[in-house]
């Protein structure tokens, strides 16, 4: 099983004939008169679908999807289900499978990542004008460091203010690297939560996800935003609604209980869609993210106990499978479009189309080609691909440095004098306004 695969699955095997999860049976023998199967879930990747779609209509019309924003939260949630979901299948959670936990993570998101970073500085050198150049050097070391969420709690680089002004190509790194910082507390809170009993363990979460929310609350706004620790109750909500889908997962079929599934199904997945694309108007704040992740959250527990959906739909699905790539290209080749063309309907309208056109190729053929190499091409892929950035960010910055100094030195040394009295010093205009002239030259 690829990687990608395995990040659809709710767990890794069910067994079919008595309904029971198998988290309950890690560590055990299977009985070989049971039959297995892998149960995956196609969903998530249309929850994904919508997510996605969600943050793009939103950067690209948001006057019109105000709202959109939501779909990063429930980005948010999906990961902290799939993270719980795949540990839970090992048998002991000691410094190996840690390490391992932490490669899967890195070879999943940084190659693609580092690769649009590098493209992006491609961009930026041929499509921008010369004065967007130094700040968009200096946010792509952030965003190699993984530190553009935190850099964006200055008022200069708030998320919002980037937005408006549409000339930074990393702004939405931002939650990669919240995501890549959550990433290094999972497994601290994963084993606290392994040790618990079922009951404490939800209690644990519960105070977890209130404390989290709570620095929501208290922080600023932009640190709210940004924070990864005022945003762990959205990661930890992905973890309780694995333990609510294990509980599902063990509950007997039922005719009413199964409408009752269906009739809460469709209101979440209208709610969903409501929350993230209602036009127009915008809601806005926090009420609004709880009760867009909550509804995603109800989404992702009560598609374990349907067979076919719109969210399965093999169209939305595919969305879903190009969304990481998605989400890192729509935003830099915004940028490009608006500060090249003027933004028009056709102009934006491209550069839609030509977002999903670039997620299409790197999907199918950078990532499908490295999700499938050994650890060794993994490491050698990422180191080279962060040597070649920051080797683009420091010759570029190294070249305007020199054009600088050498527009400046050329200004320093040429008079600018006036027609009336060419040949008088002192109508010339030398930018060395210490100099004294007094005794003549």
């Amino acid at each position: 099983m690829n990687l990608e695969e395995e990040e659809a699955l709710i767990c890794p095997e069910v067994n079919m004939e008595d309904g029971q999860s198998p988290v309950a049976n890690l560590g055990k023998e299977k009985d070989p008169n049971v039959s297995w199967v892998k149960i995956f879930r196609n969903d998530l990747q249309g929850i994904r679908a919508i997510a996605v779609t969600s943050v793009m209509l939103f950067h690209f019309y948001p006057s019109v999807f105000p709202n959109g924003y939501v779909g990063v939260d429930q980005f948010f949630v999906i990961s902290g289900f799939l993270m719980t979901a795949m540990c839970e299948r090992e048998k002991h959670f000691g410094i190996k499978e840690i390490t391992w936990f932490y490669y899967r993570r890195v070879k999943r998101i940084m190659p693609s990542y580092l690769l649009v970073i590098l493209l992006s500085l491609i961009c930026t050198k041929l499509l921008l004008p010369d004065y967007l150049q130094p700040p968009n050097l200096n946010s792509a070391k952030g965003a190699l460091r993984l530190t553009t969420n935190i850099e964006a709690t200055d008022s200069i680089k708030e998320y919002n203010t980037m937005l408006t002004k549409a000339a930074d190509l990393f702004t939405h790194t931002w939650s990669i690297a919240v995501e890549m910082q959550f990433y290094v507390l999972f497994p601290i809170i994963f084993l606290v939560f392994r040790k618990l009993p079922d009951w404490i363990a939800v209690l644990y979460l519960v105070a977890l996800g209130s404390i989290s929310l709570l620095c929501h609350i208290k922080l600023t706004p932009s640190q709210a935003f940004n924070y990864v620790h005022a945003r762990v109750w959205q990661f930890a909500l992905g973890i309780f609604v694995h333990q609510l889908g294990k509980d599902s997962m063990n509950a007997g079929p039922g005719t009413l209980r199964n409408c009752t599934i269906t009739v809460f199904y469709v209101l979440c997945l209208a709610g969903v869609i409501c929350t993230n694309l209602i036009v127009f108007i915008s809601v806005g704040g926090l009420i609004h993210r709880i009760i867009a992740v909550s509804l995603t959250a109800g989404l992702i527990v009560l598609n374990s106990r349907q067979d076919v959906n719109f969210l399965t739909s093999k169209y939305i699905v595919y969305v879903g499978h190009i969304s990481y790539s998605l989400y890192l290209v729509h935003w830099p080749i915004y940028i490009i479009f608006k500060q090249n063309f003027v933004e028009t309907a056709a102009g934006l309208g491209c550069s839609l189309i030509l977002s999903v056109l670039v997620a299409v190729v790197i999907t199918e053929v950078f990532e499908k080609a490295y999700l499938q190499v050994n650890v060794k091409a993994v490491c050698f892929i990422i180191a080279c691909l962060y040597v070649i950035n920051f080797t683009t960010i420091y010759k570029q910055e190294d070249v305007e440095f020199f054009e600088r100094k050498t527009k400046w030195l050329e200004s320093l040394l040429t008079p600018v004098c006036s027609s009336e009295k060419l040949q008088e010093y002192r109508n010339c205009d030398i930018p060395f306004s210490s100099a004294d002239f007094s005794q003549g030259i």
